[in-house]
């Protein structure tokens, strides 16, 4: 049996690439936590952005829609959505309560 490496190079070749190079690990995975910051920052403003347009249309939607309907017709579209709003929220509780005593 010939070797010609020692038995101790043969352990660091076989040691995963962050123990062998540490130095170009940092610098890797620190160019990727830069990367990746920079990315989530130019998302969020992007979102932003848009949520921001989006909410502005919808308040003069409201604006002019308000001051070129009647106002029972307002009134009675409001209490819709407060009924349809119950309804929603007391099946949902209704189903959680329900799924929790199943569990039990």
């Amino acid at each position: 049996m010939k070797s010609t490496k020692k038995d101790s190079e043969r352990v660091e070749e076989k040691a995963p690439f962050a123990q062998r190079h540490p130095r170009i690990n940092f610098v890797i995975g620190l160019a990727l936590l830069v990367i990746l910051v920079f990315v989530a920052i130019l998302l969020i403003g992007l979102i932003f952005s848009r949520l921001g347009n989006g909410i502005e249309y919808f308040v003069d939607f409201l604006k002019k829609f308000v001051s070129t309907t009647d106002k029972v017709i307002i009134v009675a579209m409001i209490a819709g959505m407060v009924s349809i709003v119950g309804v929603v929220f007391t099946s949902v509780i209704a189903k959680i309560i329900d799924y929790q005593y199943n569990i039990k």
